[in-house]
């Protein structure tokens, strides 16, 4: 299952290393918003990464990250199926 991150753009050179596949959104803050599968776990290690909750998971993703996600259409109290859903009309892979 993919799983979902917010991170530094300059990050995603480091996922190359440990996903098998990711995409990305850029976000106006110079972040990215950034779905990937493979070796999550080595990935999430990186201190620059901030995952999300599970794609499924009825957790609503933090204030922090919904403020950064903001520019997608993203509110408190979303999920991570909503970021996914937002980030799907920019990127349909994502």
């Amino acid at each position: 299952m993919k799983k979902y991150y917010i991170c530094p753009k300059d990050t995603v050179a480091v996922a190359v290393n440990h996903l098998a596949a990711f995409d990305y959104v850029d976000l106006p803050d110079g972040h990215v918003l950034l779905s990937g599968q493979g070796n999550t776990d080595r990935f999430e290690q990186h201190i620059t990464v901030e995952p999300l909750p599970d794609l499924y998971s009825p957790e609503p993703i933090s204030d922090a990250h919904a403020k950064r996600l903001a520019p997608l259409g993203i509110q408190p109290g979303h999920k991570t199926i909503d970021v996914r859903n937002a980030a799907r009309k920019l990127h349909r892979l994502m």
